[in-house]
């Protein structure tokens, strides 16, 4: 399934008759719809930025299954600033108790190391954010 939206297109001030410019576009298949009934009951959003003449963000929904692999579901090209607005908006269901964030462990990672740059601290952070008990926190 996919979805595709475009808007007017202008050169300059005027407005192009018979002409549109994309804007976004969403697409899933359905076969990872549906494996993703037998995944974990979460998900997660990353992204990669598009760069040069094309511009935007290319968000993957993915979800993990009991062996710990990773499962794409959605695929999504928007503004970069697209998610920040949708998951603001009062009305969109991404609240809790329906819904919760966290934050991304890898990209801590790398901002921890791009910040700090110590390896060896960058793996006590990690290991802390993976703990399944306190102690193993502390």
């Amino acid at each position: 399934m996919c979805e595709i939206s475009v808007v007017p297109y202008y050169d300059g001030h005027l407005m192009v008759r018979d002409c549109n410019m994309f804007d976004k576009v969403f697409w899933i298949f359905l076969p990872y719809v549906e494996a993703f009934k037998h995944c974990k009951p979460f998900f997660l959003i990353d992204g990669t930025y598009l760069y040069e003449k094309y511009g935007g963000v290319l968000l993957i929904a993915v979800a993990q299954n009991g062996n710990r692999n990773i499962l794409p579901i959605a695929f999504t090209i928007v503004e970069s600033q697209a998610i920040k607005v949708a998951l603001r908006a009062e009305d969109n269901g991404w609240h809790p108790l329906r819904a919760f964030h966290a934050y991304c462990v890898r990209h801590m990672a790398a901002n921890f190391m791009f910040h700090f740059q110590s390896a060896n601290e960058k793996m006590y952070l990690i290991n802390a954010a993976y703990s399944l008990s306190k102690a193993g926190y502390k």
